[in-house]
């Protein structure tokens, strides 16, 4: 066997067991990476960063509302994101039967992670260019 043969068959070979990149539900890889942040308690937000001695936060407090800025703070209270959380909330209201009317944590799993209770029917998923 030559070299190129070689390498032609290592390149198939990884090929077929290397995973591929899958999007989050058509979600850019930059929007996509604030998802695993706030999955990880490591994201931008004030709670966050003071949990970890960041240098620039001196505390955990939200410069709007003053509350403790945490994942449920930005997810679900904050009233500078009040209109697109609307929005949000609404399309997955549409999708998750109950939504409104459960806990705060079950909203940001189901925010977060999705849910097995999803109306697969109303899910229109673009693929990704």
């Amino acid at each position: 066997m030559n070299n190129s043969s070689i390498d032609n068959l290592e390149k198939k070979i990884l090929n077929k067991i290397r995973t591929t990149n899958k999007s989050y539900f058509g979600i850019n890889d930059e929007k996509a990476k604030y998802i695993t942040l706030l999955r990880m308690g490591l994201s931008p937000l004030r709670a966050h960063k003071f949990k970890y001695n960041f240098i620039d936060t001196t505390d955990p407090f939200c410069i709007v509302c003053g509350t403790t800025e945490n994942t449920e703070h930005y997810l679900l209270q904050c009233s500078s994101y009040r209109l697109t959380r609307s929005d949000l909330l609404h399309n997955v209201s549409r999708l998750v039967n109950n939504f409104s009317k459960l806990s705060c944590k079950k909203k940001i799993q189901i925010l977060l992670y999705g849910s097995c209770d999803v109306d697969l029917s109303l899910i229109h998923i673009s693929e990704p260019t």
